[in-house]
């Protein structure tokens, strides 16, 4: 069942730049609770804090630097492979332009040229929707995943200790 989950977002544009959004609201909201939860404990201790709060507050620093480290990871390997495929969908849209256009450009009857003006509109169509913006949301899940991740366990964890 997990698997057929995983499939629907990529099958739909829409859910999988939808579930994004979501993602991203959760992390925030995540987010601003360890804020305020990290800032409750920091003032109740004031500048004396015990070596549990010294831990914490280390931590605050090395989580940052872990998580955004594996979602640069992901932007860097995810990048270069989306970037190529962008610049060979543009060397072959550019190609069939140039062909629709000669095919126009050399029409005899109107027939024809309407028939040589659909595949030029169709070659234009097809350029401008690759596939790539599903390749840029999974790139965007993936380099928002590590950061998802630490957020919400941390205020999965401060909010048990808070308790």
């Amino acid at each position: 069942m997990k698997s057929r989950q995983k499939a629907l977002p990529v099958a739909n544009p829409f859910l999988l730049w939808s579930s994004l959004g979501m993602k991203t609201l959760e992390m925030s909201t995540a987010a601003a609770q360890v804020i305020a939860l990290r800032t409750s404990r920091m003032a109740a201790h004031g500048v004396n804090p015990n070596a549990a709060d010294r831990r914490e507050m280390h931590r605050m620093g090395a989580e940052k630097v872990e998580a955004f480290s594996l979602a640069g990871m992901a932007l860097a390997t995810g990048a270069a492979p989306l970037m190529a495929g962008m610049a060979t969908q543009a060397w072959r849209t550019g190609f069939d332009l140039l062909a629709a256009t000669t095919r126009l450009a050399a029409s005899r009857a109107v027939p024809q040229a309407l028939e040589s003006q659909r595949r030029l509109a169709d070659a234009l169509v097809q350029g401008a929707t690759g596939s790539h913006g599903h390749a840029t949301a999974r790139l965007a899940h993936r380099a928002l995943a590590p950061v998802h991740r630490t957020a919400t366990a941390n205020a999965k964890r401060l909010a048990k200790k808070a308790r």
